[in-house]
C-alpha cells in the first residue's frame, strides 16, 4: 500500500483471485481506489463477503497509462538507461517537507550495445529531484491534465463510497505532523470500527468534516483542465517520446517555482506568502 503510483493500476485478474479465496474461507484484505472497491463489492455480488476488508484512498484521480509510458520513454530516452524503479513520494532525503521523486534506471548493455535490466547494484543508478518543484509529469498530474474522464465527475466520493476502511494524506503542517507527515483513517461502517479500533501507535481522534477541510478529495472530484484535450490531441498526434509534449503545457507558476528552487530561493519564498496569507 506504501508509496504514491501517480498512475493507475493494471487489476489483471485481482478481482477473480479475492472471489476464489472468499470461497475458499479465506481472509481477504483489498485496498483500491473508490471506483476500484465499488468495482469490487459489484463483481462479487452477493458472495459472503464477511472475510473481505475492503479499503480504499482518498483519490485525486487516475491518470492515462498511455501517458505515463510516454514518459518513462522520455526519462530512458534523456538518462540512456532502462527504468526499473520509481518511487514518487521519496521522504528518505528530506522528510514530508520536500518529498522526491526518485527513478531508479540500469545501465547494463547487452552484446549489441542496448540496455538490459538487470539488477546488479553497481549497474543502478538514482536520478532524484523534488517531486513538485522539478519532474513535469507529477506536475500535470496535480494540474489536472491527464486524468480519466470519469475522474472529474466521480460517483464515489464521501457517502457514496463502497469501502470499509478510507485512507489517504491528513495535511498538517510540519511543526504540527513531524517531517513524516501524516494520514487520516477512519471506519465507514462497524466492521471498519472494530478494526481501527485495533490499531497500534499514535492515534490522534478526529472527525470526518475536519480531514475533508485538509484534504478535499474526500468528497470533491477535480476541475478539467481546460487543455486538456489540446494536450490529448498532441499526444496522439507526436508519436515521438518528446519531452516538449509535457513541458509545453506547464504553466507559468511551475516555471517559476523551479527557477525559485534552483536559486535556493523557494522555502523563503513560501514562507513569506505563508505568512502574508495567515494574517
Amino acid at each position: 500500500m506504501q508509496s504514491s503510483k501517480y498512475v493507475q493500476s493494471n487489476m489483471q485478474d485481482c478481482y477473480k483471485q479475492i472471489r476464489k479465496f472468499l470461497r475458499e474461507g479465506r481472509k481477504v484484505a483489498f485496498c483500491g481506489t473508490p471506483c476500484q472497491t465499488a468495482g469490487l463489492n459489484s463483481f462479487l455480488g452477493k458472495i459472503d463477503k464477511s472475510n473481505l476488508i475492503s479499503i480504499c484512498l482518498i483519490c485525486h484521480g487516475v491518470p492515462s497509462p498511455g501517458v505515463w509510458n510516454r514518459w518513462k520513454n522520455v526519462l530512458e530516452k534523456k538518462y540512456k538507461g532502462l527504468l526499473v524503479d520509481v518511487n514518487m513520494r521519496d521522504k528518505s532525503y528530506k522528510g514530508y517537507s520536500t518529498s522526491y521523486v526518485r527513478y531508479k534506471f540500469n545501465f547494463k548493455p547487452d552484446n549489441n550495445g542496448s540496455v538490459k535490466k538487470s539488477q546488479t547494484s553497481t549497474n543502478l543508478r538514482n536520478v532524484g529531484m523534488p517531486t513538485f518543484l522539478s519532474d513535469p509529469y507529477i506536475f500535470l498530474f496535480t494540474d489536472d491534465l491527464y486524468l480519466r474522464h470519469s475522474c472529474y465527475h466521480c460517483q464515489y466520493k464521501a457517502d457514496q463510497n463502497a469501502a470499509d476502511i478510507i485512507v489517504g494524506d491528513y495535511y498538517k503542517s510540519t511543526s504540527e505532523a513531524g517531517n513524516n507527515g501524516c494520514s487520516c483513517v477512519f471506519a465507514m461502517n462497524e466492521k471498519g470500527d472494530k478494526i481501527i479500533n485495533k490499531l497500534c501507535g499514535k492515534v490522534i481522534p478526529t472527525d470526518y468534516r475536519t480531514i475533508g477541510s485538509v484534504n478535499n478529495m474526500l468528497w470533491c472530484s477535480v476541475t478539467e483542465n481546460p487543455r486538456r484535450s489540446d494536450f490529448f490531441k498532441r499526444y496522439s498526434f507526436d508519436n515521438e517520446s518528446s519531452e516538449k509534449l509535457f513541458t509545453d503545457f506547464l504553466p507559468i507558476r511551475f516555471k517559476v517555482k523551479r527557477l525559485l528552487y534552483q536559486f535556493g530561493l523557494f522555502n523563503v519564498t513560501s514562507k513569506i506568502i505563508n505568512s502574508i496569507k495567515n494574517k
